[in-house]
């Protein structure tokens, strides 16, 4: 690459792609960068290069091999941290899902800070860093928004891989995240701040309702779950009305989050569904429509995969509420599922995430159009296979998708798809490694 093209990478990064997760800190020098740390410096300009195809998939592989480096304690640093995250948020693309090594970065990533004592900025003597090359007070400064950012990577993916997350959301970092008197925490961005608070929310919610259950699937009884779905429906209110005016992808978040609630409500166990479900299935259906609404004036080419992966969480809802014997919901559902197809075909390039939800929800509007007015389109609510943080996600994209092979043209793995449709094969083993995303 000229100079010319890695100058224009570093803008285009700081200007398009920063500003959706506020990670490093600005102003960013090239030459710096470099310096102090190749892996992050390449890592910018790679993902900043999305819009040039050629050039994205070429530097991608050496990105990955210099990611090994970060095993070696010459690669540990907070940079090594910062340059992981941003592989998570915007990740590379996968010939098959299953060999998308993000969540496996994820891991390395918290175990990383964690190891550099990130978790804890106020101690940072106690902790050792072989990384020297950069300023210590603009080091001391970054400590704890990179390990912020650390927890919310970890916490999506494991979230969207079906599992608890592997940090636990702690009384002092909450504290510390409401307590914006300081100045080290007003330096910390809204955006940063509000994402970790909804995983903590989510995190504490989600492992009570579907990890702590003494049944199969994890998840509590559907008394029980009933009433732990309207303290999380609540809650989130609670945030919405002490953070309001939300940025708009903390809303996403936000709006993504009482999709995930409404999707529990689809349980078969919990059908026919009482009024107080309907009301949380109709403020689902008005959060994925929201999500919509606040995705469609971005750009959508920078967003990073969470909020990607939030249209396609709506896309599954409104197609299940759709198919669900329940004629509240008129045609509103079909009109958000077709939506969340329309922007992710816009953002389809083969082998990325997008076209791969893409096709699950081109498969879910075929299903629609074969069976409108068959019986097919009714049914009795979801039924819940997967183990641990047991979710509608998981058990109707995610692990339904794990016996397809996806290496092969976008139109092939959806026709292949369509074809299963007429020669079902029985789910496949619980846990088992995901393949959508």
């Amino acid at each position: 690459m000229t100079a010319s093209q890695i100058n224009n990478c570093f803008s285009s990064f700081i200007k398009a792609l920063h500003p959706h997760f506020p990670l490093l800190s600005l102003p960013l020098d090239v030459q710096n960068t470099l310096e102090a740390s190749p892996l992050l410096f390449w890592t910018i300009i790679t993902v900043a290069s999305r819009h040039d195809r050629a050039s994205y998939r070429a530097l991608q592989p050496f990105v990955r091999k210099s990611i090994a480096g970060v095993l070696h304690p010459s690669g540990h640093g907070l940079q090594s941290c910062q340059a992981l995250c941003l592989v998570c948020l915007w990740p590379f693309d996968a010939e098959d899902p299953n060999d998308d090594p993000s969540y496996l970065y994820a891991g390395m990533v918290s175990h990383l800070a964690l190891k550099m004592g990130l978790h804890r900025p106020e101690f940072a003597h106690e902790f050792k860093d072989i990384n020297d090359a950069f300023d210590r007070a603009q080091h001391n400064h970054e400590r704890w928004p990179t390990w912020l950012a650390c927890q919310f990577v970890e916490h999506m993916l494991a979230s969207k891989n079906g599992v608890p997350s592997g940090i636990r959301s702690d009384w002092s970092s909450n504290y510390k995240l409401r307590n914006q008197d300081s100045p080290a925490q007003r330096r910390i961005s809204p955006i940063l701040r509000h994402h970790v608070q909804l995983c903590a929310i989510r995190d504490r919610h989600l492992t009570a309702i579907a990890y702590q259950g003494q049944t199969l699937s994890g998840l509590r009884p559907p008394k029980d779950r009933e009433g732990y779905l309207k303290l999380y429906h609540a809650e989130l209110d609670d945030f919405e009305a002490a953070t309001s005016p939300l940025d708009p992808l903390s809303a996403v978040f936000l709006n993504m989050s009482r999709v995930t609630i409404a999707g529990f409500c689809l349980a078969r166990d919990m059908m026919p569904c009482d009024h107080q479900l309907r009301l949380l299935l109709r403020s689902g259906l008005y959060s994925a429509t929201a999500i919509l609404d606040l995705v469609a004036p971005l750009a959508w080419e920078t967003l990073p995969v969470h909020v990607l992966r939030s249209l396609l969480y709506a896309g599954v809802f409104a197609s299940h509420l759709a198919r669900c014997d329940m004629d509240t919901f008129s045609t509103e559902p079909m009109i958000v599922l077709e939506r969340a197809t329309d922007i992710l075909r816009h953002l389809a390039h083969g082998q990325d995430f997008a076209t791969r939800a893409k096709i699950v929800l081109e498969t879910e509007l075929h299903r629609h159009a074969k069976g409108a007015s068959s019986v097919q389109k009714r049914q009795a609510g979801v039924e819940f296979h997967a183990r641990m943080e047991a979710n509608m996600y998981w058990d109707l994209v995610e692990s339904d998708k794990s016996r397809h092979n996806w290496n092969q043209t976008a139109n092939d793995i959806y026709w292949k798809l369509i074809l299963s449709e007429a020669n079902p094969i029985s789910p496949t083993r619980r846990g088992a490694p995901s393949a959508i995303d």
